[in-house]
């Protein structure tokens, strides 16, 4: 069957496809590391598909972490289905974002927040007939949108027409949690025969471990506890004296459990001591005047909110359900100021699931080593690990290490982040203000205590601090409007691990400044995990999995938010000493004629 790539091929694409081919013949996982540019969505998708369009019974599952990346590979898809008239392809994300009567209200999908009432709301309009649940003849789409629109013009659930299609299509788009959460994955594969072992996996942004772990790690905040109670007096007024007392009295002391332990990093306190703590939370009486509570709130919620009605008192249940469905040798209890967080300590535990699929195309621009995914990440099968060259002239990057500063905890003061905060402003007044200025930290703690001194600093710059509520959208469009912008971002955030400012094709970022190397929290959930791999493979090993590997990864990730076609140039500066070791500067891909700190060379790159 002849099936045509629908683009010219750009440099390395065809030797890659070749290599992933011979790699899923010979039953090994690939692991491919490419530069942004190189094309890794449509090459993955090609690869997978010339081995298996003529073998009817393997299917396709590109896996991304958030809805935001569901689309890039669903425009892949709809060029090559333009080209081939193939495959079917379809997505599937949060229930609550595909519904049809949030999206025929005109609801904005960024509006929707975290509800898991939705789910009962999604049951009872089902029940009573007011939704329409059936599967329409499929139809090329380009974007989320397209698709979802089409859904209910026909009057359809988009969802469940998802679902319902999942058999005829060749490749479905998933976020993480429908494979890496357990309880999610195995509705799915039950009710709409998804097998692992018949279907070539596709997992995009694969070096955040991080971020896949995140789907079986569990968390409840002092907030959520508090707004909890607040919403029991508020609707709860009169009955249900007794459930009352008893859900009133226990989430007071989980309040006072997380005082007791609270500090600014996370503090280890341990599954068993917790559920010594509180026995009471998983008793069946204390879950029975939940329910009562929940069911009386949750109705009058729904008549005032309608579809859009949201509970808190549902995320204390979804939480201790989930409690006391872990396979608990696998996680650990921490506690930090928010309140309490559930943690895998074993990633090979999120991972197995990779090892029982009939082929595994791994892939990143910043993928960590060979080493790590072989015992980090506990995949068990061969592994062919392809790593493409940088694609864009060399001539187009200039790098810089500066070796009188350094993030290291025990050299941290005052005089030190004043003198990041200068080597910032000296940065921005060197590069022509048209470009952007990414600054990348290791943490929240270490900008805010950088910024007291920036802010103090004489300048004309326009700053965007990132928060976790700032979104993407909204840096994007204030970096396009203005000039000497200089972005505050975290290293691991998503604006380090996600953003890109393109105008008329060309990149605006043209600085990357890591304002410190950004090596883990040394908290007591990192020394889990550091002694977790120390039992299994020695001190040197565990550090190098534990601290090094992670800060490679993130300052990668950062630098590749710049150049992202031939066009743009850019400057990757390193203001931490550290950089300067051998074994650190070869696996930041820094070459060995980078140049020291220097504002004339900076400015000179810009102007020559």
């Amino acid at each position: 069957m002849k099936f045509q790539f629908p683009y010219e091929f750009r440099k390395y694409q065809k030797q890659t496809i070749a290599k992933i081919l011979k790699a899923i013949e010979d039953n090994k996982v690939v692991a491919l590391s490419a530069p942004t540019g190189f094309g890794k969505t449509i090459v993955a998708l090609y690869s997978a598909l010339l081995h298996s369009l003529d073998k009817d019974y393997l299917k396709i599952l590109y896996l991304v972490r958030t809805k935001s990346e569901v689309n890039p590979p669903i425009r892949e898809l709809y060029r090559l289905y333009k080209v081939n008239s193939l495959p079917q392809y379809t997505f599937v994300i949060n229930k609550m974002e595909m519904c049809y009567h949030i999206n025929t209200r005109n609801l904005q999908q960024n509006e929707i927040e975290e509800n898991l009432d939705f789910y009962t709301t999604c049951n009872e309009l089902r029940n009573s007939g007011q939704c329409n649940i059936r599967k329409i003849k499929f139809k090329e789409f380009k974007c989320i949108s397209d698709y979802i629109m089409r859904c209910v013009k026909k009057g359809v659930c988009p969802y469940y027409n998802s679902l319902l299609s999942l058999s005829d299509c060749k490749v479905v788009v998933l976020t993480y949690p429908y494979i890496f959460n357990p309880r999610i994955y195995n509705l799915v594969r039950d009710v709409y025969d998804i097998d692992i072992g018949s279907s070539i996996l596709i997992l995009d942004e694969a070096h955040n471990i991080e971020a896949i772990a995140a789907n079986i790690e569990l968390s409840l905040t002092k907030e959520l506890i508090r707004m909890t109670l607040h919403e029991i007096d508020r609707y709860v007024r009169q009955g249900l004296e007794v459930e009352k007392q008893i859900v009133q009295t226990t989430l007071n002391n989980l309040l006072n459990f997380i005082l007791k332990h609270e500090g600014k990093s996370l503090k280890y306190v341990g599954l068993q001591q917790f559920m010594t703590e509180f026995p009471d939370i998983f008793s069946d009486m204390f879950l029975m005047a939940l329910n009562n509570l929940h069911s009386t709130i949750y109705k009058i919620k729904r008549k005032i909110f309608g579809v859009n009605a949201r509970t808190y008192i549902k995320h204390i249940m979804n939480f201790i359900d989930n409690v006391l469905n872990l396979e608990t040798e696998y996680m650990d209890l921490f506690v930090s100021e928010n309140g309490i967080a559930i943690k895998c300590i074993d990633y090979t535990y999120i991972m197995k699931r990779i090892n029982k699929a009939y082929s595994v195309i791994m892939m990143s621009g910043t993928l960590p080593p060979k080493s790590f995914l072989k015992y980090v990440y506990g995949i068990k099968r061969d592994l062919e690990y392809i790593e493409v060259p940088n694609i864009f002239p060399r001539k187009n990057r200039l790098y810089v290490i500066d070796d009188e500063l350094t993030s290291k905890y025990e050299l941290r003061s005052e005089s030190m982040y004043r003198r990041y905060a200068q080597k910032i402003v000296e940065i921005r007044r060197s590069i022509p203000e048209k470009y952007v200025v990414l600054v990348v930290y290791p943490s929240y703690e270490f900008m805010k205590n950088i910024l007291k001194h920036y802010e103090k600093i004489p300048k004309e710059t326009f700053d965007i601090v990132e928060t976790e509520r700032l979104r993407i959208d909204d840096v994007i469009k204030q970096a396009i409007e203005n000039n000497n912008v200089v972005i505050h971002a975290v290293a691991g955030g998503k604006i380090s691990e996600g953003i890109e400012i393109v105008v008329n094709k060309k990149s605006k970022i043209g600085c990357v400044v890591i304002a410190g190397l950004p090596y883990p929290e040394p908290n007591d959930y990192t020394q889990k995990i550091f002694d977790y791999l120390r039992v299994r493979y020695g001190d040197e090993r565990a550090f190098y999995f534990t601290f090094i590997v992670p800060a490679i990864v993130k300052t990668r990730q950062a630098f590749g938010r710049a150049i992202r076609s031939e066009r743009d140039k850019a400057i990757f500066i390193v203001l931490d000493k550290r950089a300067k070791n051998e074994r650190i500067r070869k696996m930041l891909k820094i070459p060995k004629n980078h140049i020291q700190f220097n504002t004339n060379e900076i400015y000179r790159f810009f102007t020559k």
